[in-house]
């Protein structure tokens, strides 16, 4: 009866887990979770939540520049640069040439003979204004800083209630 105990709970538990929406990779996990005395999140997507950010250019581009950030971000896996693709209205007709995308500092290539930058604020070469409230994302044509993007998600409701409820662990926001 003991052998069959252990697969049998850790069966439902994976079940109960799957109808809430957590998935776990096998029943191990189980055991090793209950052992975890830390817990790291993911802001972008776990803590905060995409519906309807709020997003606002801080600097000057033209139309055109403007059309081209939207291209570029259009082609990025990352979460903020399809924030800002669906941001930015209208539709975009550019030649790309040389697009980068440099994990950790943002994406680069040439349009027009001039090299756009969409990244962070070391790789667009501008000045950081930390702000804990939104994520940045700057934007330089050439060598010469433009502006940035400053992006407001929401925190996903009751969160506050799961944060509570792991008040005993060490948590870190990463």
């Amino acid at each position: 009866a003991l052998a069959l105990a252990a697969p049998f709970t850790f069966g439902s538990m994976l079940r109960v887990f799957g109808q809430n929406q957590f998935y776990l990779k096998n029943a191990d996990v189980i055991e090793r979770m209950a052992a975890a005395d830390s817990v790291v999140f993911d802001k972008t997507g776990t803590v905060t939540h995409g519906n309807a950010p709020e997003v606002c250019f801080h600097g000057e581009l033209s139309h055109h520049e403007l059309s081209v950030v939207k291209t570029l971000t259009s082609f990025s896996t990352h979460p903020l640069s399809q924030v800002i693709t669906k941001s930015i209205a209208g539709s975009t007709h550019v030649t790309v040439e040389n697009f980068k995308e440099l994990p950790g500092k943002g994406i680069e290539a040439v349009v027009d003979d001039k090299v756009f930058k969409v990244g962070s604020a070391v790789f667009a070469n501008a000045i950081s204004t930390d702000d804990v409230q939104t994520s940045r994302v700057y934007v330089s044509v050439g060598d010469t800083p433009r502006g940035h993007f400053s992006i407001r998600t929401s925190v996903r409701e009751n969160i506050s209630v799961m944060l509570e409820r792991l008040s005993g662990k060490q948590m870190a926001l990463a």
